[in-house]
C-alpha cells in the first residue's frame, strides 16, 4: 500500500495544531520549576520566542487534563532522583506510565532524549529502565535530541524510536553573567595571571572521568600549569578527588555549589576546558564552555564530533582512547590565538524556530502509530529525519 494511503487510513480524526505559524500549546514535564538544571527553562524560552505557549507540568498526574498540542518529556530518570525508597520508586513509575496512557489522543508526545541510561544507576534502576524505555517509546510520536549527530545513536539504542520522526537540534547557547570575571576568579583562587589553566567546571561526578584528568595533568612537568576542578560534588567524591590531587600544589578543587556568576567566572579563568567523559549522550557543560569562548578537549563521540563540525576543530579538539598527558600537552600546544567559536547554530532564537517548525509539522501530520509507525510523507518532505 502506498505510504500516503497508509497515512490516510491510519490517521486519527483530529490532528493537533496545523503547520505554519499557528500558536502551539506546548506542555513540558518538567517545566520552568526544574531549577536543578538551567536547560529546561532555556529550552522552553526558545520555544516561547517562536510563539509557542508554554504549559508547565510539574506532575505526571496533570497529563490527562492538560489542554496542549504537544507534550515534551525530559529525563525519565527524574523518577529515580525523586524517589524516597524502592517502594516509592515503583509507585512513581507506575503512576507515570498510567498518566502517559491518559494523555488525550489529540496531543502529540515528543520525547527529548537527554540520556540513553541513567548515570551511576543501581541494579534496580537498570531493571526499571529496561521496562520503562519501550513503554514510553510506544507512546512517542516524535523524538528530539540535542545534536544532529546523536539521532542515529538514539535510534540504535532504542529500537522503538527507529520509525519516529526525529530532529537533532543544537543545545541552545547559554548567556554568560555580565559580571563574571575570570581574572578576579584567578586572584580569589591564588592562580597567577601568567599561569595556563586547564579546567573542568560542572558537577564533579565519577562518570565524568575526572580521575583520568587529574592523573594525566599530574604527569605534565610544566610548573606554570594549573588544574581547576570546580562544581558540586558529594562529600565522598570530593574526598576521592582531593586524595588523588594530594601532593600536586598546582591542582585546585572547588567542590561546592557555584552560583551563576561563579560558574561563568571559573570557565573564564580557564585557558582550556577538558571534558574527559565518554559515557554520555549530550553535554551542556561543553556548550557552556564554548559560550565562554573556551576551547575544549574531549573524547571523540557523536556529540563532540558534531560540535567540532559546527564550531571548528580548533575549538573542539577530540581524541581516541583514554586521556593521556601526551594528549593534554598536544591540546595545550594547539590553543587558538584569538577569536571565538561560531555559535550561530546554537542561538536560542534559531533553536526555537527549528524546534517550533518541527513540532508544528508533527502536529499537522497524520499519526500512523505511536512509537513504531512509519514517518509520514509530509514530515519526510519537510526535511525531518
Amino acid at each position: 500500500m502506498p505510504q500516503d494511503e497508509l497515512d490516510s487510513e491510519n490517521q486519527d480524526d483530529g490532528p493537533g495544531a496545523l503547520a505554519g505559524n499557528s500558536r502551539l500549546r506546548v506542555g513540558s514535564w518538567p517545566g520552568h520549576e526544574a531549577r536543578a538544571n538551567a536547560f529546561v527553562a532555556n529550552f522552553l524560552d526558545c520555544l516561547a520566542s517562536d510563539g509557542c505557549e508554554i504549559v508547565n507540568l510539574s506532575d505526571p498526574a496533570t497529563f490527562s487534563g492538560a489542554d496542549v498540542d504537544v507534550l515534551i518529556l525530559h529525563w525519565l530518570e527524574r523518577l529515580f532522583w525523586t524517589s524516597r525508597s524502592d517502594l516509592d520508586l515503583f509507585r512513581r513509575v507506575a503512576g507515570f506510565v498510567k498518566a502517559l496512557r491518559t494523555v488525550p489522543e489529540r496531543t502529540r508526545i515528543v520525547w527529548l532524549v537527554h540520556n540513553l541510561a541513567p548515570h551511576e544507576q543501581r541494579r534496580l534502576h537498570g531493571w526499571i529502565w529496561r521496562f520503562l524505555v519501550p513503554v514510553v517509546a510506544r507512546r512517542t510520536d516524535a523524538v528530539l535530541t540535542l545534536s544532529p549527530g546523536t539521532v542515529p545513536q538514539v535510534r540504535e539504542a532504542i529500537p522503538g524510536l527507529v520509525q519516529c520522526p526525529a530532529l537533532g537540534c543544537h543545545h541552545p547557547a547559554y548567556r554568560l553573567s555580565p559580571v563574571a570575571a575570570g581574572g578576579e576568579m584567578r586572584r580569589r583562587l591564588g592562580i597567577s595571571g601568567d599561569s595556563r589553566v586547564v579546567g573542568y567546571v560542572g558537577n564533579l561526578r565519577p562518570y565524568k572521568g575526572l580521575h583520568s584528568l587529574v592523573h594525566a595533568f599530574s604527569q605534565l612537568p610544566d610548573r606554570n600549569l594549573r588544574l581547576l576542578l570546580a562544581g558540586r560534588a558529594s562529600a565522598h567524591d570530593r574526598d576521592v578527588l582531593a586524595a588523588l590531587a594530594a601532593g600536586d600544589p598546582r591542582i585546585t578543587i572547588e567542590a561546592r555549589r557555584l552560583d551563576a556568576d561563579e560558574f561563568d567566572a571559573c570557565l573564564l579563568a580557564c585557558d582550556l576546558v577538558v571534558a574527559p567523559f565518554r559515557d554520555y549522550l549530550h553535554s551542556g557543560s561543553m556548550v557552556h564552555a564554548l559560550c565562554a569562548g573556551r576551547p575544549l578537549l574531549t573524547p571523540d563521540t557523536p556529540f563532540s564530533r558534531s560540535l567540532a563540525e559546527e564550531v571548528g576543530a580548533q575549538w573542539v579538539m577530540t581524541h581516541d582512547g583514554a586521556l593521556t598527558a601526551a594528549e593534554l600537552g598536544r591540546a595545550l600546544g594547539r590553543l587558538p590565538d584569538a577569536g571565538a567559536p561560531n555559535l550561530a547554530a546554537f542561538q536560542p532564537d534559531r533553536v526555537g524556530r527549528e524546534v517550533g517548525a518541527f513540532l508544528r509539522e508533527v502536529c499537522a501530520a497524520p499519526r500512523v502509530t505511536r512509537g513504531g509507525g512509519q514517518t509520514s510523507a509530509r514530515l519526510r518532505m519537510a526535511g525531518f529525519q
